[in-house]
């Protein structure tokens, strides 16, 4: 990331580091290669990437988990880390001996402990059962209080690995305000992997992309997202074929397929037909690169009727009069069905990037929103009588 980005106070400092595992086999896997990167006070940075690339090991390193084989890493400030939940709790110990266990590893008085396992115990919402050991929790109970837990305890930097899915949807949301609450108060410094892109928005301004263990790009976390995920367009497009049709090409009338929103634009789908197919219901659904839904295209919602085929290749043509989307990066899921229903599907494909134009540029100016669909509009005030 560029230097620039890091005036304030420098609390992670990776520089150069590589993790080699010897195996008794003499077999060596190198699970990160030259990783240079920094984190400033107050900010969070999200490592994305795909599984074995080396972020929960990253993860590991900082936390003091693990040593790197070579390069060193220097953290400024008292680390926690939510990376293996529950470290330090014991299964024999109820609830409340945990805390104060944990308190104590954590550097903290009696006093101090006591005044925390209120908030945590509150925050947790299992009072009910703190006199029970904890090997009679429920995993979501065990995580809820090993969660709660770390959040309230003293530190500089937290670290995040993949277990922010705690409990039900209510709890979820308490847990993100939480961190927010603490990161814009108390200046507290994030690190996180999480396959959740919303959650990575709301806690990360930077992303580091990761791939066999080494860099692949820093910057913002807006930039390393749409490129990561451009990227895994081009091979994670999951294509189900059917033995009686099978969806050959999904293209775009542009190329590069760049389009101003607003824009009139074709689509076409090349299909290859085996035998005699009627009644074929066309659905094409739209989605961001955070995979967020969008809308979808369906003959039977602009009054088309179903499609029928003979057997060979045939091209189906998609007229959009206005691509009325907000700037951003979009790909495409299609579906085939009949009566029977679901016979061919392609997902991930067609990727299309939609940038400004002069009559969306104050409105993109003004708002948090990332991607959807534009809806023309406008204003106008009607004053009252007196």
């Amino acid at each position: 990331m560029p230097s620039s980005e890091f005036e304030q106070q420098t609390l992670i400092s990776v520089e150069d580091v590589s993790k080699v595992y010897a195996f008794k086999d003499g077999q060596n896997i190198q699970a990160l290669c030259n990783i240079c990167l920094k984190v400033p006070k107050g900010t969070g940075l999200a490592l994305v990437g795909p599984n074995g690339c080396g972020k929960s090991t990253l993860l590991r390193l900082i936390a003091g988990i693990s040593k790197p084989t070579s390069g060193r890493i220097v953290s400024q400030g008292k680390v926690a880390a939510l990376i293996d939940p529950g470290a330090g709790f014991h299964p024999e110990l109820n609830g409340w001996e945990n805390l104060y266990f944990y308190g104590r590893l954590s550097g903290l008085s009696d006093k101090e402990i006591r005044r925390l396992s209120v908030e945590i115990i509150e925050f947790s919402g299992i009072s009910n059962f703190l006199h029970r050991p904890l090997k009679y929790y429920s995993h979501g109970m065990y995580l809820r209080l090993a969660f709660s837990a770390a959040v309230f305890m003293p530190y500089d930097i937290l670290l995040i690995d993949e277990i922010l899915a705690v409990g039900d949807l209510q709890f979820q949301q308490r847990c993100i305000a939480k961190l927010l609450d603490l990161k814009e108060k108390e200046g507290r410094t994030f690190v996180i992997v999480s396959h959740q892109t919303q959650l990575l928005y709301q806690l990360c301004e930077y992303g580091v992309w990761l791939e066999k263990g080494m860099i692949k790009k820093t910057g913002t976390l807006d930039n390393v997202l749409e490129e990561y995920y451009t990227a895994q367009l081009s091979v994670e497009n999951a294509h189900y074929e059917s033995q009686f049709i099978d969806i050959q090409m999904v293209e775009w009338d542009r190329k590069p397929s760049v389009y101003h929103t607003g824009e009139p634009a074709l689509l076409s789908l090349k299909l290859a037909i085996s035998e005699v197919m009627e009644n074929i219901q066309l659905r094409i659904n739209v989605f961001d690169i955070k995979e967020n839904f969008i809308t979808h295209l369906d003959p039977g919602l602009s009054g088309d009727s179903s499609l029928n085929f003979k057997p060979g290749k045939a091209t189906v043509q998609v007229h959009l009069p206005a691509l009325d989307f907000f700037p951003g990066n979009y790909f495409l899921r299609v579906s085939v069905y009949d009566n029977r229903g679901l016979i061919s599907r392609i997902m991930r494909i067609a990727h299309f990037h939609i940038i400004n134009n002069s009559w969306n540029k104050m409105v993109n100016a003004h708002t948090t929103i990332r991607t959807g669909v534009f809806l023309k509009h406008q204003f106008s005030i009607i004053p009252l009588g007196e």
